[in-house]
């Protein structure tokens, strides 16, 4: 057993990451996020379609490919145009 770690204390499960950076969206669509202020996939989630495309460097077409990567939404949320 690795020095520090005890029988009673495992390593916790990894958790998948909420970081916009580490998400399956292309590098371009990233960028404009992270430069807009929203790093993480949670807060993606609750802006509506109007929200997103307020961001600068986010038209149409990555608003499509964005609403492809997140889960369906099973919150109220979310609003489209």
């Amino acid at each position: 057993m690795p020095a520090g770690q005890s029988a009673e204390d495992p390593k916790p499960a990894r958790r998948e990451s909420d970081l916009v950076i580490r998400s399956p969206l292309p590098a371009w669509i990233i960028r404009a996020l992270r430069a807009g202020g929203i790093k993480r996939m949670s807060l993606l989630d609750t802006l509506s379609d109007a929200e997103l495309l307020a961001v600068p460097g986010i038209g149409k077409r990555a608003l499509s490919i964005i609403r492809t990567v997140l889960p369906p939404h099973r919150g109220a949320g979310r609003r489209s145009l």
